[in-house]
């Protein structure tokens, strides 16, 4: 009994630290990777920030199927969520960066997004050229 009460605790151990580390979320297919620390940044991509409860640059402007990168600077989880619901980055953890996917659209669309925590965290993505 006891060998198998140990072996149960090691499997769910491994099982534990095995979930550790570079994960996917959100809640659609736009959001790429979820990476933490600077070293494992993905390095391509229009990049924001979440600074003092704001998104820097809170308006950009990128191509059809761009990857944009959102870091949270901030010591709070937040969101990147497009009012329209075309993405959402689910929760991004302090210190973290998630690659969101701008889909197939059509130049001159604005799409506007917010923090869906801390609502009064707005911008606009248009899409150019």
């Amino acid at each position: 009994m006891r060998r198998t009460i140990t072996k149960s605790v090691l499997v769910f151990a491994g099982l534990l630290l095995a979930s550790c580390g570079s994960s996917s979320v959100g809640t659609n297919q736009n959001v790429l990777t979820t990476t933490t620390g600077a070293a494992s940044k993905p390095a391509a991509g229009t990049k924001v920030a979440i600074r003092n409860f704001a998104f820097v640059p809170a308006n950009l402007t990128v191509k059809p199927n761009s990857i944009i990168l959102v870091t949270n600077d901030d010591a709070v989880i937040h969101t990147f969520t497009a009012q329209n619901n075309s993405f959402n980055s689910g929760n991004i953890l302090p210190g973290q960066t998630v690659a969101v996917k701008v889909g197939n659209v059509s130049t001159g669309v604005k799409i506007a997004y917010y923090c869906s925590i801390h609502q009064y965290m707005t911008g606009t993505v248009t899409i150019g050229n």
